[in-house]
């Protein structure tokens, strides 16, 4: 059971409710610009309506030639008003982040949804974003045994030392959140081998587990932590080599400081992956960070069409390779799905959680959520973006156009108060209207 505030509907009412304080920097701007326009607009209004009757002997009010100075000076007031110029931005922002939360993606701000415009590098963890998240165990080899064939099948029904090696792993990966973890303890659970309990367990971050079971000290990892903290031969470690070129993730099971054998995991690539990435800009770079070894992750990245990859990366690293693509190409987005990725989606100018499948920790470190799991929709919110920017831009430069015909007709008598208040309110009305068009937008 878990609290109210913890379930996912509570976290996404919780990231929208902070999407609302978010201002992108265009609108940060154009607050801070109206701040010295509308002084500076009073102060000219207010000259012109002094000066020319002072030092020109012009009049100040209207009279049978024509309208007075005053009157001129009312009338430009009424056309600077920076209604459309301030209003443009968030209604903008507003219906671009409303759309694109109809259609399963959570924006917490205008400033993220500016951002994803602008976007030079996509970093991608691996299981459970490129991939489906949901590994199958597929094949075990335990030492004992050298029963380097079996299959899950056959482990079922056949080799005591597979079933054990299963069982031990099972009892100390049942507090992890690992999609492998969960891999490991549904089988089994469907074959009747959940019958141990782990004591003293602890988390290797990004490396593995360890245990105490039937007063055994049981070590499940992945093959760089066994290379260097637990006996193997190098017979062995070339089988493990073999699976891990084949394409699999391998975990390997270690009891009292000594290897019992290794499982091998498939978790295939999300069919649209390929030709999402694929629709990207080509001046966009896309990067694997993985805890996988290089060569499953080189498989997966040939398939998905990544152009780069790190393999076998520990959370600090990935966040580290964060920072330094940072620094080489501009603005990085990090997506992933994770308790392993909360540091790197942190540090990313743009973090990106899968919220179906994410963990409550990618979700809250995140700065937008795909709630349908759908790495195509990357892409097409990226170009939402683009769209949404260029929207504020033509708002914000209809609205200054306008002003300026208007209130140059003003300065020179040509302009009514009537005519101001109608190209005051025409304009607001044009780029409210205009923003709003994004509201009903499909963006994939």
């Amino acid at each position: 059971t878990s609290l109210a505030q913890d379930n996912t509907l509570s976290r996404m009412i919780h990231l929208v409710e902070e999407a609302k304080d978010q201002k992108p920097p265009i609108q940060r701007f154009l607050d801070k610009f109206a701040t010295i326009y509308t002084p500076t607009v009073v102060g000219v209004a207010l000259m012109i309506a002094v000066v020319p009757p002072l030092v020109f002997g012009e009049p100040f009010l209207n009279n049978s030639e024509g309208h007075g100075w005053l009157y001129r000076s009312l009338t430009m007031l009424v056309i600077a008003c920076p209604c459309a110029l301030l209003i443009s931005t968030p209604v903008t922002i507003i219906s671009a982040i409303t759309s694109a939360a109809k259609q399963g993606v959570l924006i917490k701000g205008g400033a993220f949804l500016e951002i994803l415009g602008q976007i030079r590098v996509l970093a991608f963890d691996k299981t459970g974003t490129l991939t489906h998240g949901k590994p199958a165990l597929i094949y075990v080899h335990c030492v004992r045994s050298d029963c380097s064939s079996s299959t899950t099948q056959d482990v079922a029904f056949s080799c005591p030392d597979c079933k054990e090696m299963v069982s031990m792993a099972a009892a100390v990966e049942k507090s992890s959140n690992h999609p492998l973890a969960h891999a490991i303890v549904q089988y089994a659970i469907d074959n009747g081998l959940n019958d141990k309990l782990a004591r003293e367990v602890k988390i290797r971050t990004g490396q593995g587990m360890e245990g105490l079971v039937n007063g055994r000290q049981i070590i499940v990892g992945s093959h760089n932590y066994f290379d260097s903290e637990v006996q193997h031969d190098i017979a062995f470690c070339q089988q493990v080599t073999v699976s891990e070129q084949s394409g699999y993730s391998v975990i390997l099971v270690g009891e009292n400081g000594h290897t019992m054998g290794y499982m091998a995991f498939t978790d295939p690539l999300r069919i649209e992956v390929p030709e999402a990435l694929n629709s990207l800009d080509d001046s966009i770079l896309t990067v694997m960070l993985t805890g996988d070894n290089l060569s499953t992750a080189n498989a997966i990245a040939e398939s998905a069409s990544v152009s780069v990859v790190h393999a076998n990366m520990l959370p600090e690293e990935k966040l580290s390779v964060v920072k330094d693509l940072g620094r080489k190409y501009g603005v990085v987005a990090m997506v992933g799905d994770g308790v392993n990725d909360a540091p790197a989606l942190a540090i990313a100018d743009v973090g990106i959680a899968m919220g179906g499948i994410g963990t409550a920790q990618a979700l809250e470190t995140a700065d937008v959520a795909l709630m349908r799991d759908q790495i195509s929709m990357i892409p097409a919110i990226m170009r939402h973006s683009q769209l949404a920017l260029r929207t504020i831009r033509f708002n914000v430069g209809v609205s200054l156009v306008l002003k300026a015909a208007f209130m140059a007709t003003a300065i020179f008598g040509g302009a009514t108060l009537w005519m101001a208040v109608v190209a005051d309110m025409g304009s607001t009305l044009f780029v409210t209207l205009n923003g709003m068009r994004l509201l009903n937008r499909k963006i994939a």
